[in-house]
């Protein structure tokens, strides 16, 4: 079951009355993080995540803040990657942020 909560979203992929792919994000302490993105093993390397993408940033309640910020665990290589590959920067151990104007830019390539 998929449920949002007024501080945590959740956004769906589907294809046939199925979702392929997921993106929750939360808003803690005036910030805007990505929380969890997953998507169906099937459907990996199809840009499913650029589309969530795309969902996620042309959010009126989204576009209030200017950066995007992700909890990405030490050992996650996969994901480190994918989101590095966005221009989303290491700030700390596990943290790591973009400029929403720069992941926009990152989807018009």
């Amino acid at each position: 079951m998929i449920n949002n909560t007024d501080n945590y979203k959740v956004l769906t992929y589907e294809e046939e009355n199925k979702v392929i792919g997921f993106l929750n994000y939360s808003l803690i302490e005036d910030e805007l993080w990505i929380s969890e993105v997953q998507i169906d093993d099937n459907y990996k390397n199809k840009q499913i995540l650029k589309k969530l993408l795309k969902k996620f940033v042309y959010l009126e309640e989204t576009n209030k803040y200017s950066t995007v910020t992700i909890h990405i665990n030490n050992d996650n290589e996969v994901s480190k990657k994918v989101f590095s590959h966005i221009g989303f920067r290491q700030i700390n151990n596990c943290i790591y942020k973009i400029d929403l104007e720069e992941i926009k830019k990152w989807l018009n390539k």
